[in-house]
């Protein structure tokens, strides 16, 4: 014979992440219980092994570190003063984290040494322009660039601490490109995580653009977003901008262009609703509406 015992009290619920740059406040909800234990450790850690911090609240400041991705515990103290709950958790929080994705259809930045149109064989703008590499040269002997995308292909938010872009190799495609309104295209997340919310690093060539999609997730559910604008990689700053000035160059005729400021991209916020956030996204759907040559280069 055997039996499960009955907890002295229930766990703790809704356990939840307000993450800041410097400070990321924990929270949870319980309405019986006036005192709690609070473990934070790194992610994986597995069910605590002795007490935790204890704290007289429903909150807990923890200590956002850049580049990492913690978890917490959580435990009430029984009304009778004695016991504890069972753990509530892992509840998996952590700073932003850039997505490694499958589905990019265009290489459409140009790097390393010769013609672009080898290197970039696909345009930002529909009419022959793509971004360059800082490493770019025609020829061997040409100077080096002081503009450019970043070489090692690692772009910092200028717009939020801790938040980085990692483009895909501009060895091979680098942008989910769509050309064509009324097309869908897919951007799949091998390793996708829940999250409060993803950024897109995107731009729109030869006019702004409108795109809509689905945000999806591993239980088969989805969450739409429409009527998003992209905006033209030129002189609009409708969305904060993830990066300007690095210059442009033509795949007809290898001219390389740097004007003041531009071109540029944005970094683009779409909100994951709170019903959401608990869910790991297996991928997203993106159409493009109307307007310009949608690209998207990394999430």
């Amino acid at each position: 014979v055997s039996a499960k015992k009955v907890p002295y009290c229930d766990a703790p619920t809704d356990l939840s992440a307000d993450i800041g740059p410097v400070t990321t406040t924990l929270s949870w909800v319980d309405t019986v219980s006036t005192s709690w234990e609070v473990t934070v450790q790194p992610e994986g850690s597995g069910l605590p092994s002795g007490n935790g911090e204890t704290v007289s609240d429903t909150t807990y400041d923890a200590n956002t570190n850049i580049g990492v991705t913690q978890e917490f515990y959580v435990r009430a103290l029984c009304p009778d003063n004695v016991n504890f709950s069972p753990w509530a958790g892992p509840f998996v929080f952590g700073d932003y984290k850039p997505l490694e994705l499958t589905g990019l259809n265009a290489d459409v930045i140009a790097n390393g040494v010769g013609d672009a149109s080898v290197s970039a064989p696909q345009d930002i703008d529909g009419t022959g322009y793509a971004y360059l590499s800082e490493d770019f040269k025609v020829q061997e002997t040409d100077a080096d660039l002081s503009f450019g995308l970043p070489a090692n292909g690692v772009l910092p938010s200028p717009n939020t601490d801790g938040l980085e872009y990692n483009f895909a190799s501009y060895d091979a495609n680098n942008s989910l490109r769509i050309e064509t309104a009324g097309v869908e295209e897919t951007i799949t997340l091998p390793a996708g995580y829940p999250s409060e919310k993803i950024y897109l690093l995107t731009t729109s060539g030869s006019g702004s653009a409108s795109i809509s999609g689905d945000i999806n997730f591993s239980d088969n559910t989805s969450q739409t977003f429409t009527s998003v604008t992209v905006p033209d990689w030129y002189y609009s700053t409708a969305l904060p901008v993830a990066i300007s000035g690095m210059g442009r160059i033509s795949t007809f005729d290898n001219v390389i262009q740097n004007p003041f400021n531009n071109p540029r991209i944005y970094e683009l916020e779409l909100s994951i609703d709170n019903a959401n956030q608990t869910k790991t996204i297996t991928s997203i759907d993106i159409t493009k509406d109307s307007g310009g040559v949608v690209n998207i280069f990394a999430i």
